[in-house]
């Protein structure tokens, strides 16, 4: 089973979260537990740290408003670029490793 929680902040949902997961180990199964958010997926974080060393954060400046972050965004292109990488990972995310997991009688919290 796939299961997702969205909603407001300090609405309780890392409360119901740790509650399922708890359940569900009592239960006998061992849950997945996942926080997805584009551009902050696991794979794409470590790809952001990797280009900020790399680059000393010219390339990918550090997350927020700033003058650095408004210049490096500034072309369309990489407004674009940017965008569609933060997809794909999402697709890696969703299409492949949720899939993985539930294939391999995983349940998955999200």
């Amino acid at each position: 089973m796939v299961i997702v929680f969205s909603g407001l902040d300090g609405a309780g949902k890392s409360t119901q979260i740790e509650l399922l997961l708890e359940y569900l180990r009592q239960q006998g199964q061992r849950p997945v537990y996942l926080w997805v958010r584009g551009e902050y997926t696991p794979v794409f974080s470590a790809v952001k740290a990797f280009v900020r060393r790399l680059s000393g954060g010219r390339v990918v400046p550090p997350s927020g408003h700033s003058t650095a972050r408004t210049q490096a965004m500034g072309q369309p292109w990489k407004r674009r670029l940017w965008l569609t990488l933060a997809l794909l990972d999402l697709v890696l995310v969703y299409g492949v490793q949720v899939r993985w997991w539930r294939w391999r009688g995983r349940s998955v919290v999200l």
